[in-house]
This record gives structure tokens, sequence and C-alpha cells, in this order.
């Protein structure tokens, strides 16, 4: 057999090489997840399109009933906290002529949200290196997460978490800020207050933790002082509205349900109400009783393996390692999602910047979660209503990887390290040994690796 010599093969690998996304400007890898959202709801049939977005006509009426003088929360009545009703409204500003339909406020919403997957982009970018693999992993996750990225608004507390992690070892007070911020958008990044504490604590920068601490009290002091003050205590309407919520269908306490319905026959109802299908079965009050208890036992959990897991740090090595801190925000923020009673497909978005920050098996998996929480959302999302068991195996086996990814978090943050001190990454935020991020940079005029 006649085996061509090697130099016979360089044109291909030549020709592959040039194809590669990551030679390509990063200012172009930065403008890809917009694009790409542009794209792929360009290309979603309008009806579609518009059941897809069914919460954007919910922010089109908020946005209009603010810009026309009416009082949020006394004035008509909002489910989200105050600072939502900015990424609702921005949309509406600079009007066209003949106003705004549901069909370009979509589109409106669709370009905001484009330029946050821009900026976040660019943070990731800077954190790794300068690295192109980045900007194209990021866009790749953008196109699979497009209906919660482009038709949702989570990707602003997303950016806020973000900017809250890469800046508390520089800036604890502007970390208490982004979280603050944060959770005036969306109530959840408060969550990893106690995680961020624990990381200044460990580092014994007592003062970064007062920073943080005080930070973070000031947005929500003056934003909620601002509200209580303009609608006074219907101001706290939307808190109220999320203690009262039932146990919606994707959160995995209903998957339990689904679950023994198709395997034993349980019985089981669902109806619509808050804005979402909520089950209910024998167990499901025991289940929103216990929900409240179950999250802050996780979140207590996880604060203090994290706490563990810097101090242990801090006496091996001087100082806490980014990817330990990254690992901590990621757990604080899964077992958020897993403890709930409320989950809907926006959240896995949470999670998103951590598929490139976090140990690449590990982002691997992250890929699964939202590439199946898509599929579920923009496929047969009205098959879970009708019991449908196709789509209900599709949302267990969905819940199942969330459960293995955050306790696969929290036994990686407690795993003891490696007695001999790895050598850092280079220029991958303070990431070191096994515990790197997703990408890493190329040396400068290193080949691309095929597999990368």
């Amino acid at each position: 057999m006649c085996v061509p010599p090697a130099s016979e093969h360089m044109p291909v690998r030549s020709f592959v090489a040039r194809l590669d996304p990551r030679r390509a400007p990063a200012v172009v890898l930065l403008l890809a997840p917009p694009v790409l959202l542009v794209l792929i709801v360009g290309l979603t049939p309008e009806p579609t399109r518009l059941i897809l977005a069914g919460d954007l006509s919910l922010y089109h009426r908020y946005g209009l009933q603010l810009l026309g003088g009416s009082i949020p929360y006394l004035g008509f009545n909002v489910e989200y906290p105050p600072l939502a009703l900015v990424p609702m409204t921005l949309p509406l500003l600079a009007p066209s002529p003949g106003g705004i339909d549901d069909v370009g406020y979509v589109w409106r919403f669709t370009l905001a949200e484009g330029v946050l997957a821009v900026v976040a982009g660019w943070l990731l970018f800077r954190t790794t290196g300068r690295s192109r693999t980045t900007l194209v992993l990021w866009a790749v996750l953008v196109g699979l997460a497009w209906a919660s990225v482009a038709l949702r608004y989570d990707l602003w507390p997303v950016l806020c978490v973000l900017v809250a992690v890469l800046v508390v070892e520089r800036n604890p007070g502007a970390a208490g800020v982004a979280l603050g911020l944060g959770t005036m958008l969306k109530l959840y990044p408060i969550a990893l207050l106690p995680v961020l504490g624990a990381y200044a604590l460990a580092r014994r920068d007592r003062a970064g933790f007062v920073r943080l601490l005080v930070g973070c009290a000031s947005v929500v002091v003056l934003v909620m002082g601002a509200a209580w003050v303009l609608a006074g205590p219907a101001s706290l309407q939307w808190l109220l509205y999320q203690q009262d919520r039932g146990l919606q269908i994707e959160s995995l306490g209903a998957g339990l349900l689904l679950g023994l319905h198709v395997l034993v026959g349980q019985p089981l109802n669902v109806a619509s109400g808050f804005g979402s299908v909520q089950v209910g079965a024998p167990g499901s009050d025991l289940l929103v009783a216990a929900s409240p208890i179950e999250l802050a036992v996780l979140l207590g959990v996880v604060t203090a393996v994290a706490a563990l897991r810097f101090r242990r740090d801090y006496a091996r090595l001087g100082r806490v390692p980014s990817s330990s801190l990254y690992l901590a925000s990621a757990a604080a923020i899964a077992v958020l999602l897993v403890g709930s009673k409320v989950l809907s497909v926006q959240y896995v978005i949470w999670l998103l910047p951590f598929v490139i920050l976090l140990p690449h098996r590990m982002g691997w998996l992250l890929i699964a979660i939202t590439a199946l929480s898509t599929a579920i959302y923009t496929t047969d999302y009205s098959g879970l209503g009708r019991l449908e068991t196709p789509v209900i195996a599709a949302l267990l086996v969905r819940n199942a990887l969330l459960l293995v990814f955050a306790a696969w978090l929290v036994v990686q943050l407690g795993a003891r390290a490696r007695t001999r001190p790895p050598e850092p990454i280079q220029g991958v935020g303070g990431s070191t040994g096994k515990i790197g991020p997703l990408t890493a940079p190329l040396p400068p005029e290193a080949p691309v690796p095929a597999d990368q």
C-alpha cells in the first residue's frame, strides 16, 4: 500500500486552518452573537416568533404604561423588581412615527440583547487572555440559547453577575454594586453575596468585605426606597408575587411528580397561573412549602464549602485563584435552580458565562443542558401542559443533568487540592491547575489545535 508523503496533506491542512473561525478578526467574532440572534429570530416564522416571545408582550405593555405616566406597582401590577422596567422600556425609546407594535418591539428588544451579548463576550475575551476561541464559543452559546437571550431580559442580571465575579478581587465595592443592580433586576444575584463575602474574608480583606456589603445594600436600599416613595407598600408586591407562586412545571420538584405520573399513574393536574404552567398533585404543596428551607440549606452548604475551599487556597498559595471563585459562584446559582419551586427555560442562561470559565468537562455538560432546554421550549413546550410522555422524558433528562451538574460543582468545590501548588495558566484570569477554563489563549504564532 502506497502512503502519500506528508507534504501532500499540507495544502488540505492549510485550507482547513484558513477556515478556522478563530482566525477571524476579534471585532468580527465579538459582533457574531447579535448577528446570530437577528438571523435566528428573523428566520423564525412570525406566528411562532410571537408565541416564543410571549413574555415580551407583557414587557411591552409595562413599558408603555410607564412611559404613559402610570406609576409602577401602584398604577399597574408588576411581578418584577423595579429595575426590570429598564430593559422593558428601553426598546420603546425613540419611537417610530407610527408607533411600535409587538413585532417591532421584538426586533428592538433582540438588538438590545445583542448589544449585551457583545459586552459579555468582551469581558470573557479579556478574562481568558484575549482568546479568540472564547469569542467563537460565546457566539455558539448565544446561538444555542437564542430564545432565552433574545426574547427575555435575563442577560441583564447575567451581565451584572459576571461583572461582580470578575472585579471582586480588585474592587469589592464595585462588585457589590453590580450584585445590587442584578438583584433589583431579577433577585437571584443576591444568592452570590455570601460566596463573594466568604471570598473576601478568606483573603483577609475585611475592608473589602465591608465595601462589598455596603455596595450591594446601597443599591438595593436606594432603588427600593425610590419605589416606596412612589408606590408605598405596593412596591413590595413583586416579592409577595414570588412568595405566592406554586410549583412550576419545569422545576425539579414538578419533574419528580411528572415522573411519578408517567411511571405509576399518580394523579396530576396542570393549570396556568403566575404567567407559567403550575403543577398540582399529592405532595406538591409540601414541595412548595419546603422550597425556601431547601434553598437556604443548599446555599448555606455551598457557602460553607466555598469558605473552606477559599481558606485552603489562601493557606497553600497566599491567594485564592479565580478558578475557585468561578466554581463557587456557579455552584451557588446551580443549587438555586435545583432547589427552587420556580424554574423557567431562560434561568439556565444564568450559568451561560460559566461554560467558558469552568473546567472543560463541566462546560460540555452545561452546553448539553442549555441546548436541551432551548429544544424543549422552542419545539414542543405546550406538550408539557398536555402531559405528553416524550417531552416529559426530555424535561426529566434535562433536570437530571442539572442536578448532576450542581452536585458535581459542590463536590469539586470541596475536593482537596493537590499538595504541590499548581503552575498558573498564563493570562487566564488567575485560573490554576486542573480548574482552568474551557478556553485558553493560543501562543502568538502557535498552530491552531484541531480539537480545541
